[in-house]
């Protein structure tokens, strides 16, 4: 049986590239071939833009209530996904038993929590330093969101960076891990009116280029990027040439190491995971 093919979603479809390009995902222990995914085209990354611009327009003034119930569907149908999304972390990642499950659980509690901070968005009035005169604010999404998001923990970070931009009436292009880009695309499913959000899949030979062409279009707004410094300081600079504000979680920070043999190094390995968590 062939491995599993991921293709691109944009504006609420899912399609090969336009140049028909694929990419091999391989398992990171045994080097197996696990799946294929589409290498977005220049031409895929302007679509999906295209796509989440439009969407926007109406997506800013969909009452709060209704991103609310959106994003608790989401969470619903992520549970209800739980063996293929296990599956494909298995597969793609190598991941050990007790972060699949961590990586699983989580983003749905994650889920509900922002489905209920909805209620946070509100403007708020007072009154104003001139006599008699009040005043009043209104928060406003920023527009479309580039979000670029690692392989190591796919499911929490993949909803974090959707999420939140999503809930707070912006829409979103997000950039797979050229890793797990099958985990990561399971995750679209969320009844989201099309456009809101976009997955693309980029081969790591095209990623830089992709990148730099996507922060570089003038209807993206802002970048957000979970992942090493050294990239992080890459996009920092490509951001940086179109006063684009970004959100960054950079890693690099943190090694351990465990110098221990046989079982114990597998105990002492999950004990520090624990503790990490």
């Amino acid at each position: 049986m062939s491995p599993p093919f991921t293709p691109l979603y944009i504006d609420g479809a899912w399609r090969p590239a336009s140049t028909g390009a694929t990419f091999q995902v391989r398992n990171p222990t045994s080097g197996e071939v696990v799946g294929t995914a589409a290498a977005a085209s220049p031409k895929d990354c302007a679509d999906a833009i295209r796509a989440a611009a439009e969407a926007f327009k109406t997506w800013e003034h969909t009452p709060l209530s209704m991103r609310r119930d959106i994003l608790l569907k989401a969470s619903e149908i992520l549970a209800a996904k739980k063996d293929q999304v296990v599956s494909a972390a298995r597969e793609e990642t190598a991941t050990t038993e007790d972060w699949m499950w961590v990586n699983y659980e989580w983003p749905i509690d994650q889920m509900r929590d922002i489905a209920a901070a909805t209620m946070l968005l509100r403007g708020h009035t007072g009154q104003s330093v001139i006599p008699g005169g009040q005043v009043f604010t209104h928060r406003r999404a920023i527009g479309v969101v580039f979000s670029i998001v690692p392989w190591n923990a796919p499911i929490i970070l993949t909803l974090r960076a959707v999420a939140i931009p999503i809930v707070c009436g912006n829409t979103v292009v997000l950039k797979t891990s050229e890793v797990s880009p099958r985990i990561q695309a399971l995750l679209v499913e969320a009844g989201l009116p099309r456009g809101v959000l976009n997955c693309i899949s980029t081969s790591k030979d095209d990623a830089p280029a992709r990148t730099t062409e996507i922060i570089a279009h003038p209807v993206v707004r802002k970048v957000n990027f979970t992942g090493s410094d050294v990239v992080g300081r890459i996009i920092a600079r490509e951001a940086g040439k179109y006063l684009k504000p970004c959100v960054f979680e950079l890693g690099g920070k943190a090694p351990v190491v465990v110098s221990s043999h046989g079982a114990s190094c597998d105990e002492d390995a999950t004990k520090m995971l624990t503790m990490v968590l």
